[in-house]
């Protein structure tokens, strides 16, 4: 869940080093890059920024913030 109301979904792929984003109208792949704290994915246009309690997607007509990251499951 993110500000504004908005949402979106990931799932983990190749062990983490891909992200496949989910959102209403579109899905694409996002690969790791190198980042300071916390994890980031790109495709050069869009990029998602992942920490341990919030997260952010932009790019390309996107801008989620404020996305709050939920526990993974044990």
């Amino acid at each position: 869940q993110c500000a504004g109301g908005n949402r979106f979904y990931v799932r983990y792929l190749d062990n983490g080093n891909s992200a496949w984003v989910i959102l209403p109208k579109r899905e694409f792949r996002l690969d790791k890059v190198a980042a300071g704290p916390g994890t980031r994915y790109s495709n050069g246009t869009d990029t998602l920024y992942v920490t341990d309690k919030e997260s952010a997607l932009s790019g390309s007509g996107l801008s989620y913030s404020g996305c709050k990251t939920p526990a993974k499951a044990s």
